[in-house]
């Protein structure tokens, strides 16, 4: 049996740009009432990657393979021809994923699942099976490399090194003239390996075109979440009064 996505659909579509502007995509495709911000950064992530790889993208879509059976909620779907990808973050409700769904991905002829999991969260995935995975039913993507690129980013020597290179091309004296020489060549080696700066001639450095996507967009993952943290805070107070 075939699943198809159902429900109106136009206003869920993560064009191209909103695939690649995490600002643009959070305001477009956060739920009325979402307070986790890492949930919006995982189907960011998610649909990044599906319309990467050609695939039509809607967020909160759902899809059925029976008029008798409840549908299926995911937080992102990928449509290509009648090959359908589901993907459900694991910060997210969708973490609840029901033994009933998962069988009925897994007997379908044209649908798969992809769980995100971000190292981190608690989660329990005992129920997903062994058979599943092997037969690429059921794909779990630990996220890693979320943590570690806020572990990279989220230092203030770093951000000081790579915020100027949005504006100009940054070098080791100029560096070493504000922060410890060491510190200097330890964190251009990490941003080298990583992908984020290029090192260019004269002995500059400048942003990558890795390095402005990530940074534009971990600084407005930054903003959101600290706009969140705001709100909360006031709720909080509001209550305590």
């Amino acid at each position: 049996m075939k699943m198809r996505l159902v429900g109106p659909l136009a206003a869920r579509r993560v064009s191209p740009r909103e695939a690649l502007d995490y600002s643009a995509f959070s305001m477009n495709h956060s739920q009325p009432g979402e307070t986790s911000e890492l949930h919006v950064f995982e189907k960011f992530y998610g649909a990044n990657s599906l319309v990467a790889d050609g695939f039509e993208t809607y967020t909160d879509s759902e899809v059925s393979d029976s008029a008798n059976q409840p549908a299926i909620k995911a937080d992102v779907v990928g449509r290509k021809g009648e090959a359908l990808t589901l993907v459900f973050c694991e910060a997210g409700d969708s973490k609840r994923i029901e033994e009933e769904a998962l069988t009925r991905i897994e007997k379908s002829e044209n649908a798969r699942a992809v769980i995100l999991v971000p190292m981190g969260v608690d989660v329990d995935l005992s129920n997903l099976g062994q058979e599943r995975i092997k037969a690429g039913k059921v794909v779990v993507e630990p996220l890693g490399w979320f943590l570690r690129l806020v572990d990279l980013l989220g230092n203030e020597t770093r951000m000081r090194m790579l915020a100027p290179l949005f504006r100009k091309t940054g070098a080791k004296k100029q560096y070493r003239t504000t922060i410890n020489p060491k510190l200097v060549y330890k964190n251009l080696t990490a941003f080298l390996e990583t992908g984020l700066v290029d090192e260019v001639e004269h002995g500059g450095y400048e942003l990558s075109e890795l390095g402005k996507s990530v940074m534009a967009d971990f600084i407005a993952f930054l903003e959101r979440t600290r706009r969140t943290l705001d709100a909360a805070s006031k709720v909080r107070e509001v209550k305590t009064k």
